[in-house]
């Protein structure tokens, strides 16, 4: 089998390019400004790599790393943390406490995927400490390219 291709052994993952993340960022920057939220905005690939950021003022340093948790979770499911809170963890209480345990996920509201095609390709978490704004902020982002 030296040299022959084996596509059962690869597969292909896609990633939201470098404009699409601006036009994302832009978009969710727009809205939270709308919305008079201080909040930070991460955008990452489909494997939670940041690939744009944004502090807006009077937004807390420790959003950096809620906002990014929120990508990151939306990464590994694959589904919005909103979907994600309402339809699952709020009726699952064993999954609920497994999933508050891990240090890399942050399950909460303002976290959605970035998908094109059908594919998600990314996610943007947004953190400011009022889920709501959370929430339409990331919605508002990810609509810029979906």
């Amino acid at each position: 089998m030296t040299g022959e291709q084996r596509d059962d052994l690869v597969r292909t993952q896609h990633h939201l390019t470098s404009v699409a993340a601006e036009m994302v960022l832009e978009a969710a920057v727009r809205r939270a400004e709308e919305l008079g939220a201080a909040c930070v905005i991460v955008v990452t690939d489909a494997n939670a790599g940041v690939t744009s950021l944004a502090r807006l003022d009077g937004a807390p340093p420790i959003a950096i790393r809620q906002a990014l948790a929120k990508a990151s979770s939306v990464c590994g499911l694959k589904r919005s943390t909103d979907d994600f809170v309402d339809k699952r963890l709020t009726t699952d209480d064993v999954l609920w406490r497994a999933i508050a345990g891990r240090a890399d996920a942050f399950v909460v509201h303002g976290g959605h995927p970035i998908t094109v095609g059908g594919k998600v390709v990314g996610a943007i978490g947004v953190a400011s400490g009022a889920h709501e704004h959370d929430s339409d902020v990331a919605r508002s982002g990810a609509a810029a390219v979906s």
